[in-house]
């Protein structure tokens, strides 16, 4: 079966994972916060890969007669993934970097940082 999101067809596609950030407005368009989504996907090379990731993202989009909406803030990396997938068994997926904790913990929730839905 082939993958809708596809843009070419090969017979070696590679996983890559997209990192993406959305813009969520709360119903009635009151407050406004985001989400980050990694993506797995299979494409033949990396520039395929940020294709993809496009596009996937732009689906996702939406406005609602309420006001709530999804919109697209950034597809912030698109890169292989760290191990094959191959295994069956547990792999890292992906690894990023990052200089200040206390920065990171004050948006993630689960780190002691405000739910963005409380």
């Amino acid at each position: 079966m082939t993958d809708p999101l596809s843009t070419r067809s090969s017979e070696i596609r590679n996983p890559y994972i997209a990192l993406i950030i959305y813009e969520l407005g709360k119903v009635g368009g009151r407050g406004v916060y985001y989400r980050e989504d990694f993506v797995l996907m299979w494409a033949e090379d990396l520039e395929q890969a940020r294709e993809l990731a496009e596009r996937h993202a732009r689906i996702e989009e939406y406005e609602s007669e309420d006001g709530s909406f999804v919109r697209l803030y950034a597809v912030v990396d698109v890169n292989g993934a760290t191990e094959p997938l191959d295994s069956g068994t547990t792999v890292d997926l992906y690894s990023r970097h990052f200089a200040s904790i206390d920065d990171y913990k004050s948006f993630e929730m689960f780190l002691g940082g405000k739910d963005p839905l409380g």
